[in-house]
């Protein structure tokens, strides 16, 4: 069962395909600082929440509750 610290320890290869994933939209589209640090904060949120171990149910329709993310690492 994940926890939320194995939410921010990866693979460095993995953490640099990720941050690149994060970071190319920032090259091709205009966007606010603000809105840009909102969708970092809301992956890092919502990434130690699925990696809590604890069951949340998801108040947003195209974000999977946690017990979805669990089966993942199962």
């Amino acid at each position: 069962s994940p926890t939320a610290w194995s939410a921010t320890a990866i693979h460095p290869v993995e953490f640099l395909l990720f941050q690149f994933q994060l970071m190319w939209p920032t090259f091709f589209f205009p966007m606010h600082f603000f809105v840009y640090s909102f969708i970092l904060l809301y992956v890092w949120f919502y990434g130690i929440l699925d990696h809590s171990g604890i069951y949340f149910d998801s108040i947003w329709p195209w974000q999977n509750d946690s017990k979805f993310h669990d089966d993942h690492h199962k």
